[in-house]
């Protein structure tokens, strides 16, 4: 059974189980400690408050997360957001990550963002490889920002833009406004046809 959905407080700990490697074995992320699972659940509730924040399930099990964030936090950055995407190693190569994304951009459409961003350790072409395949451009990169393993790390900036910069944007739709929409269920039965 495949599913993609919205998360919910009691995923904070699959989620963290599957983002501790990421931490402890890479510099994918620039986080050094695994946080206790109560700062780690208030993180994952206070994004999912305004943001879209999805899982991918597989046979009731979180196999793969990905959420908007906060570009920044002065307001006329509203209409862009930072995003965050991971799969638990052993579901790698299934099309989670790909329909994570697919579902995550389309969400973020309807919402209204105009503008994404994620940032990218420079060595992980993987993720480079990815973004690109979603048509995110490199906009530039941070040289030498990220200190982890006793080493120090480029980040490269990728970015898209989702709607075109309308002179007057319109106000952003919060996530629980369209969660029950006939437009959000098709963007993940969309989605969940992308997992193999």
């Amino acid at each position: 059974m495949k599913n993609i959905r919205l998360v919910k407080k009691e995923d904070s700990e699959e989620i963290l189980n599957i983002y501790k490697p990421f931490i402890q074995n890479t510099a994918i992320t620039f986080d050094y400690d695994i946080p206790s699972i109560q700062k780690f659940t208030e993180k994952v509730s206070n994004i999912s408050n305004k943001y879209a924040y999805l899982v991918c399930e597989i046979d009731e099990k979180v196999a793969g997360y990905a959420y908007a964030s906060s570009f920044n936090e002065r307001a006329a950055y509203d209409w862009a957001v930072d995003l965050s995407i991971y799969v638990d190693d052993k579901y790698q190569g299934k099309g989670i990550g790909k329909a994570l994304y697919y579902t995550l951009i389309e969400t973020l459409k309807i919402q209204g963002y105009c503008n994404m961003y994620a940032l990218v350790t420079s060595s992980n072409t993987r993720s480079k490889n990815f973004h690109e395949y979603f048509d995110f451009k490199l906009s530039g990169t941070y040289h030498s920002s990220g200190y982890k393993f006793e080493k120090w790390h480029d980040v490269d900036v990728f970015e898209k833009i989702i709607e075109d910069n309308a002179k007057n944007p319109h106000e952003i739709i919060a996530i629980n406004k369209i969660r029950e929409t006939k437009e959000f269920a098709n963007i993940i039965d969309n989605g969940v046809l992308m997992i193999k």
